[in-house]
Parts: structure tokens; sequence; C-alpha cells
């Protein structure tokens, strides 16, 4: 009678094993009204502490060729498409010419759940260089 449940008890106890990831609205996709206003709005549950991160979106049409600061791929800080998605976020975390080198700019989340003590974690996301700024030609 045992010999029929120890491959059921296998695989339940591999599905605990699977990666999850804590960190909600990872890919910068849900906005409050679907879109962002502008881009400075950040997506649901981002906040930002210092500086004025950016949100950029393929859903955020340029007002004109020489104003297209939030719109994707071609924006005022050069031409990027999102890793994922319609979205990504900007900011600045090492200074800039414009600003002086302490200037950084921090977003950040709650996690869906508490880290634990003794768990190993893994993070990893993607990054750009900005390409130095250029509006739309």
């Amino acid at each position: 009678m045992l010999r029929p449940i120890l491959p059921l008890l296998a695989i339940i106890s591999t599905l605990s094993l699977f990666a999850q990831n804590l960190v909600p609205n990872p890919s910068f996709e849900e906005y409050e009204n679907g879109c962002p206003a502008n881009f400075h709005e950040m997506p649901l549950g981002w906040q930002w502490w210092s500086g004025s991160p950016n949100s950029y979106n393929s859903c955020i049409e340029p007002v004109s060729e020489t104003d297209s600061l939030g719109w994707v791929p071609i924006n005022g800080i050069g031409i990027q498409h999102p890793a994922d998605g319609n979205s990504y976020i900007g900011l600045t975390a090492l200074g800039a010419d414009c600003c002086p080198n302490e200037y950084k700019e921090t977003i950040g989340i709650e996690l869906s759940a508490p880290l634990q003590v003794g768990e190993e974690y893994f993070l990893s996301f993607k990054t750009s260089w900005a390409e130095g700024g250029g509006l739309l030609r």
C-alpha cells in the first residue's frame, strides 16, 4: 500500500523547490490607470526615496518630436526597448554630468513575503546604460 504513495510524495516534495518571485509587479507593467499619465508616475506598489526616477512605457505617446520623455523605445534618454513587456524604470545610480556625484535615485517595493533567516535568495535584474540624452530627432 505504501509503494504507490512514494512516487506521489516525491513529486509533491519537489514542488516546493520551484523558484518564486517575491517582487510584486517585477516588470513595472501595472499602473493605476493602466498606462502612466506621465513619466514621473511609478508603477503600482513601487516607491522612490531620493531623486526622481522615471517610468518609460510604450503606451505613452510622444507629444511631439522634441517631447518624447516617457515613450518607449525612443525617449529623452535614448533608444531602449524593455527587456520584458512594455515598461522599464530609469534612474541615476552613480551621479551624472548634470548632478552632483552624490546624486542617486532609488526605488523599492515591499516583498510579497518576508525573507527568512537561513534561507538562500537569488537576485537578478537587467540594466542598460543610457545613451546620454538626445531627444527624438
